[in-house]
């Protein structure tokens, strides 16, 4: 059965979710880092921002291709299929993964162009990464070093390639996302633990602005899990933190979606 909920539909960009005003919150299509702790909304986020997408680009009359790496199995276990054209879970698949997408990035770029141009055989590419910590905790040394020098490559140049990261983390340890986050376009804070955390998820400064994500209470059954999927984002395009609650995203919406299903 097809549902259209319009809360994720626009021709103008992404829509992942409804600020304090009700105003749905719109974002380009881009890389995008969301962080929060366990039980804060990530995967709601997450998979908001990817149903979004598919939405925006197929009013573009343009196409999606989905990649996937997820080294815990969770979020995205069960998940290829119509949507998803690969995932992977072991560190060397994900290295072999990685350098495949620097290599078409490669190959996009002797075109010359200085905007991506998608068609139907070759469109606009998503790597989607949940536990991006893992990237500067997994395999050896060598593996580390390949694995960032690649990822740095697609993230200051895969965006004229037509190439995007989205990466999800559940903390934001300095040396897993400090070298990271200034190439990524869409920043999103849930709940973390401190203020220090949330300047270093939005920046400098987005505590000072209002971004009080470490203010917000723990997602609980006794509380009804009311605050999750409450954050702030902060984008190139809007330098202020916005604060708003992204939409509840069942398993079963997501196996729904990813079998080729409309949300």
């Amino acid at each position: 059965m097809k549902r259209t909920n319009t809360h994720r539909i626009s021709p103008l960009g992404i829509i992942i979710g409804k600020t304090d005003t009700g105003e749905r919150l719109q974002i380009s299509l881009g890389h995008t880092l969301i962080v929060g702790a366990t039980g804060s909304g990530k995967g709601s986020v997450l998979w908001s921002y990817l149903i979004g997408a598919q939405h925006y680009l197929d009013m573009q009359q343009q196409g999606l291709f989905l990649l996937g790496y997820d080294p815990k199995r969770s979020e995205l276990a069960q998940v290829q299929g119509n949507r998803f054209f690969r995932v992977v879970f072991e560190t060397d698949d994900a290295l072999e993964l990685i350098r495949t997408l620097v290599h078409k990035m490669r190959q996009r770029q002797q075109a010359g162009t200085r905007t991506f141009k998608p068609t139907a055989q070759d469109p606009f590419t998503l790597l989607v990464i949940d536990e991006f910590n893992s990237l500067t905790t997994a395999g050896d040394n060598a593996w580390r070093k390949e694995i960032k020098a690649n990822m740095m490559a697609l993230l200051s140049q895969g965006r004229s390639a037509g190439i995007y990261i989205v990466a999800a983390a559940q903390q934001p340890q300095k040396e897993a996302i400090g070298d990271y986050r200034q190439h990524f376009m869409n920043r999103i804070c849930l709940r973390v633990e401190n203020a220090m955390e949330v300047d270093m998820v939005l920046g400098a400064g987005a505590v000072e602005q209002g971004a009080e994500a470490h203010l917000i209470s723990p997602a609980t059954e006794s509380n009804g899990y009311l605050t999750a999927g409450i954050g702030y984002t902060r984008t190139d395009s809007e330098p202020r933190p916005v604060r708003f609650r992204a939409p509840r995203i069942t398993d079963g919406d997501i196996a729904l979606w990813c079998s080729g299903g409309e949300l």
